[in-house]
Formats: structure tokens, C-alpha cells, sequence
């Protein structure tokens, strides 16, 4: 049996490798996932970015991959992966980590963010913004992240404690805004307030962990405290003096939250180069 126009069409462009052209008056053509895995092999950034934005391309979870693998750096490339339709879970992954920050929120808006991605992005997005009180994300990204963390119990208590601690305010904001169905301004002044009985009605009423309130008052409080000073520091060491502060000011964060959790809160803030024994004082290191 022969080939059809399209396979033989096909044949000729695996042996180019080069994206073949089509007239605006014709759409473009069905790409059977071999076909599609082969022309990514083979051709180049341009070849996989035409693919990408051919709705008719049936691309593997394989292809893709190999797409961030070779391309993964290219904007383009990064834009046209966050415009298809739908995306594997472990392809979201590693998008996540790897597309620019505006692109970011178009992912999240677009596609159902991997819990283990999610809670990833949670706290990346600290490090992607300008340091300061937000994380940089546009609302509706945020609230789509808060969103799809809060569907089946995913809005972990580790996952709050480790975000207020590395100073991402507003992904906790966002929660009790839309657990409480407050505006998100109405939310963040209030707790900004430093009222602790508001910030408790605001906390309880969003039915978040009784047992991270202490944490949750001190973080606001350290944030505020250095909020213009921090604008001056990078992010590894604004992180740092926050771990720093609450494990030595917040006497019931090592009995509220496993060692497990504050081993990778240290690990996240720091690189993994500190143990908790290194923000003990001496005095107290002596005595324990």
C-alpha cells in the first residue's frame, strides 16, 4: 500500500528536518504521535514550536519530553508548550520549572497543576518575585494555584508553614480570602493590621490549622519588621533570617511541627548546607 499525500509529505520532511510550510488557506494536517516523535528527533526548535501549535499533532508524553529536553530554554517554545490543550501531569512538572514567570501564570490558569508541582510553585513563587509582601503572581494565577491545592485537602499544614517562613505572605492570604470568601485586599489588611484577635477570627474563620496561629503571627510580624530592610537583601538571605528568627523566637515550632518538616524547611531555605543546631545559640546548644 502507498503512501497517502500526507504520510509521503511526512517522509520528505523527516528527511530534511525542517518544519515544511503551509498555505494560510490550509489547515494544518493530523501528525500521528510516531511521525510526531520522529520530527522532533530530527528537526530543530522551529520544527518542534510548528508542532506544538498543530492542535492536530498528537505529541506523546514522550515527545514532549524530548521537546524541554532539546528546546526547553527557548521562550517560543516555552509559550507554545503552555498553549496546547491539554499536558501530562509529569510534563506540567517540569514545565513549572522550567518556563519564564509570566509564563508561569498562564500555566496555572490554563492547566490542572500536579500536587507535587503545586506545592513546588507555592513557595517558588517567592523567589521568582521582587522581594517584598507578594509573590508575584497576577491574581487570577494565584487564586487558581490556591484553588487547586484546596481541592481534596491539599492545602497541607507543612505546605502553609513552610510558605509563611520563607516569606510568601500572599499564598496564605489567598487562602483564608478564598476559604472565607473575602476580597483578597480585605484579607491582607486585615492581617497586615497586626491585630492578633483579627488575625485569629481571620485564621479560625478559614478553618486553617489552630496550631500554625503562633507561626502564622510571627512571620507576619518578622515580614513587616524587615520588609524594607529585606529589600535590600537577596532572596537566599531574606530566607535565611526568617528560618533564623522563627526557630529561635517561636518556642512552639519544634514541638508543633516534625523534624521531618523542619529539616525541609531548612533544606529549601538554605540549599541543605544548615542543620537546625546551627541556629541554636551557645548558650542553649550548652544546656540542651
Amino acid at each position: 500500500m502507498g503512501y497517502s499525500d500526507g504520510r509521503r509529505n511526512d517522509r520528505d520532511h523527516l528527511r530534511s528536518g525542517q518544519p515544511r510550510e503551509n498555505g494560510g488557506h490550509r489547515r494544518s494536517p493530523a501528525r500521528p504521535p510516531d511521525v510526531c516523535l520522529a520530527l522532533i528527533e530530527r528537526g530543530d526548535a522551529d520544527t518542534a514550536n510548528h508542532l506544538l501549535r498543530n492542535p492536530g499533532a498528537d505529541i506523546s508524553e514522550p515527545g514532549l519530553h524530548r521537546i524541554v529536553d532539546r528546546h526547553g530554554e527557548l521562550y517560543d517554545v516555552q509559550s507554545s508548550l503552555v498553549a496546547r490543550a491539554a499536558l501530562p501531569a509529569s510534563v506540567i512538572e517540569r514545565a513549572v520549572a522550567a518556563v519564564s514567570f509570566d509564563l508561569v501564570a498562564r500555566l496555572v490558569e490554563r492547566h490542572k497543576i500536579p500536587v507535587a508541582a503545586a506545592g513546588k510553585l507555592a513557595l517558588a513563587t517567592r523567589e521568582r518575585a521582587t522581594l517584598g509582601l507578594t509573590s508575584g503572581l497576577p491574581l487570577d494565577s494565584m487564586r487558581s494555584l490556591v484553588e487547586q491545592l484546596m481541592a481534596g485537602g491539599r492545602l497541607t499544614s507543612s505546605l502553609l508553614l513552610r510558605s509563611l517562613c520563607l516569606g510568601n505572605l500572599d499564598f496564605t492570604i489567598y487562602a483564608i480570602a478564598i476559604q472565607s470568601r473575602l476580597s483578597i485586599d480585605y484579607a491582607r489588611s486585615r492581617l497586615m493590621e497586626g491585630d492578633n484577635l483579627k488575625l485569629r477570627e481571620l485564621w479560625l474563620g478559614a478553618e486553617l490549622p489552630a496550631r500554625l496561629l503562633p507561626v502564622a503571627k510571627a512571620a507576619i510580624a518578622i515580614m513587616k519588621d524587615t520588609s524594607i530592610e529585606g529589600m535590600k537583601w537577596d532572596v537566599a538571605f531574606y530566607r535565611r533570617c526568617i528560618v533564623q528568627r522563627l526557630i529561635t523566637g517561636v518556642a512552639d515550632l519544634s514541638s508543633e511541627f516534625s523534624d521531618d518538616d523542619i529539616k525541609e524547611l531548612l533544606a529549601e531555605a538554605t540549599g541543605g548546607d544548615v542543620q537546625l543546631q546551627d541556629f541554636v545559640p551557645d548558650g542553649a546548644r550548652a544546656t540542651a
